[in-house]
């Protein structure tokens, strides 16, 4: 009876064991299927591309109309104490269906004295034939008697910066609530004209990694600091970031703000401009030199000591408002800049982790070995300053910088796993290779 009774017990244990075994192992299958299924759902994450990319849209005129909605973003005090009410006029595609939009935030010109959200119209107009929606804003402008020097200039720059951050709140807000909009809010371009270009630099890339001088973070301080104070407590619960720039004879106050992993920006100027310098010069108010600024030149020479793509489209003895005259002495550099500038936008929102076609023949690229244990040996005909990004499986950015000598070394304490190598030109800014990378031992 007894041994009957262990036998049973034997094959109940027996019977409880292969079940264990079959229960840890079907788990462990469903482990490395959800593994996979998720490394699957990385990499489709990491190589799609927006539905609405369909090699036309961004990059020429697609829509026949464009509808243009007025809203108030905000108000707040100006130099003078005034309450100020600020608007924005936001164009869009007339009958799109897309179910996000990337977009584009401009600000004018006109020294930050002058010049109004209209200013910028036609532009935005174009813009949003092209699939975008584009907002033109107001922001806080002083009178002429209010800058006499470049703490007053400096004080309304800043006012100027956290409008402008606003606006982009407003769309953050909305694609959070009503979704009116229908923003893509994952890539939104800051950009503008001269003082507007200032702005929208300066708001791009000035953030709380950046060191400023006691005198600069106390005008800041005033004016709710590097956000800002503009637009209401939910308005201001959220965090405004450049995904690209677009700029347009501007500058920026020191170009070490501009770091590794920022915003890519396509840049546009004269290099005889004679009111915001090209290079590192001074911006005059009235004939009279006030504040030290940093042009399109530095800061295309900072993005690419960075490894920051970006494109400078300098225009040979242009100065500050001939090289937008389309029938002037500038016509074929204001040409270059209609063909290049949407191209250079739609890679970076359609193509941010695909493969990207070589630009011309000439151009041929290998990279070895692969896998690799953290030394990337590149042969490259056509290509003589290379930058590179390194991308882990998330997406986020984990090494960037010049391609210098042969080889790429990737930081050995990085994780072993897959990553995303894309390189490009820093000639022209544009990326023409993206590749898996697997990182072993």
């Amino acid at each position: 009876m007894a041994k009957v009774q262990i036998y049973k017990m034997r094959d109940s244990l027996l019977f409880l064991l292969i079940n264990y075994v079959i229960f840890e192992y079907n788990l462990l299958i469903m482990r490395y299927i959800l593994v996979a299924v998720n490394i699957l759902f990385v990499f489709s994450v990491l190589f799609s591309q927006p539905q609405s990319c369909d090699g036309v849209r961004y990059r020429e005129a697609r829509f026949d109309s464009v509808q243009v909605t007025t809203i108030k973003y905000g108000e707040n005090i100006n130099n003078i104490g005034a309450t100020i009410e600020l608007y924005m006029d936001i164009h869009e595609p007339f009958g799109d269906q897309a179910d996000v939009r990337p977009l584009m935030i401009l600000a004018h010109g006109g020294s930050f004295v002058s010049g109004t959200r209209n200013d910028m119209s036609a532009l935005c107009d174009a813009i949003a034939s092209m699939g975008y929606v584009c907002a033109t804003i107001d922001y806080r402008l002083a009178f002429f008697f209010q800058i006499p020097d470049s703490t007053a200039l400096l004080d309304v720059v800043a006012k100027a910066i956290g409008d402008f951050k606003a606006a982009n709140r407003y769309f953050l807000k909305d694609a959070d609530t009503e979704n009116r909009f229908r923003i893509d809010t994952g890539f939104v371009v800051y950009g503008g004209v001269s003082a507007g270009a200032i702005t929208a630099v300066n708001a791009a890339y000035l953030d709380s990694t950046d060191s400023l001088p006691n005198y600069l973070q106390s005008i800041f301080d005033q004016n709710g600091g590097l956000e800002g104070n503009t637009g209401d407590t939910t308005n201001q619960s959220y965090q405004a970031r450049a995904h690209a720039v677009f700029n347009l004879s501007g500058a920026i106050y020191r170009s070490d703000w501009i770091d590794d992993g920022e915003a890519p920006i396509y840049s546009y100027h004269g290099d005889a401009d004679e009111t915001v310098p090209f290079g590192a010069g001074h911006v005059s108010f009235l004939g009279n030199p006030i504040v030290s600024l940093k042009g399109s030149s530095v800061i295309h020479d900072r993005a690419d000591s960075v490894g920051l793509i970006n494109r400078l489209l300098a225009v040979p003895s242009g100065g500050h408002t001939d090289i937008y005259d389309p029938e002037g002495l500038y016509s074929d550099s204001l040409e270059i800049l209609v063909e290049e500038f949407p191209n250079f936008m739609a890679d970076l929102y359609c193509s941010p982790l695909t493969a990207i076609q070589q630009l011309s023949g000439q151009e041929q690229i290998k990279i070895y070995p692969n896998p690799t244990s953290g030394l990337l040996y590149l042969d490259r005909l056509g290509v003589d300053r290379l930058g590179y990004q390194l991308f882990n499986v998330s997406g986020a950015l984990v090494q960037s910088g010049n391609v210098r000598g042969p080889s790429i070394s990737i930081d050995k304490k990085m994780t072993r796993g897959f990553y995303i190598l894309r390189l490009f030109d820093l000639s022209s800014g544009y990326r023409f290779l993206s590749q898996r990378i697997i990182l072993t031992d």
